[in-house]
């Protein structure tokens, strides 16, 4: 036992690559392409039966390297799954938990799923295209990335600086 929390490893790994929770609870090491000199996990491919039907790979951050490699060195001999302690239904669970203990519980909607959305609007507030949020969450259509990747004023502000930077206008 390391002293992890899966499902706090879960939560991280579901903010960082915009993964559904099925497609993290289903994932599979073979599904890693780990570094053979360092032994991260530089990507994490998504297998054609996810909810939008196609496959995709996603890069890894630090923080979803670190707790692979940690999830890796625990995990019991021969399994295949990275999350195997966890089912959905538990995950929901221990989502449920933390909102209660919190006091969060007055937001009905603030689920597990939130932590797609706040991957797309990461992503979005960092400056990556709509095609690129679309290509990485695995969503089939621009619509869809539009619901997810909400933006705070200080984005669109920022937009308009780095706008201003790039053209650098001279006056006179």
């Amino acid at each position: 036992n390391t002293g992890r929390s899966s499902a706090a490893d879960l939560v991280a790994l579901l903010i960082d690559t915009g993964f559904r929770l099925s497609e993290a609870i289903r994932m599979e090491w073979r599904q890693a392409d780990v570094d053979p000199q360092t032994g991260d996990v530089e990507w994490v491919r998504i297998l054609k039966d996810n909810k939008a039907d196609y496959p995709r790979s996603v890069p890894t951050t630090a923080r979803v390297k670190a707790l692979l490699k940690a999830r890796r060195e625990a995990r019991p001999e021969g399994e295949r799954r990275v999350f195997h302690d966890l089912t959905v239904d538990a995950a929901q669970w221990a989502w449920e938990c933390v909102r209660t203990n919190q006091k969060m519980t007055d937001d009905p909607e603030f689920v597990l799923h939130c932590c797609r959305h706040t991957f797309a609007s990461r992503l979005a507030m960092s400056g990556a295209t709509l095609p690129e949020i679309k290509e990485l969450g695995g969503w089939k259509t621009l619509a869809m990335v539009m619901r997810y990747a909400h933006l705070c004023p200080d984005s669109k502000a920022n937009a308009i600086k780095r706008m201003e930077a790039r053209s650098a206008l001279k006056v006179g």
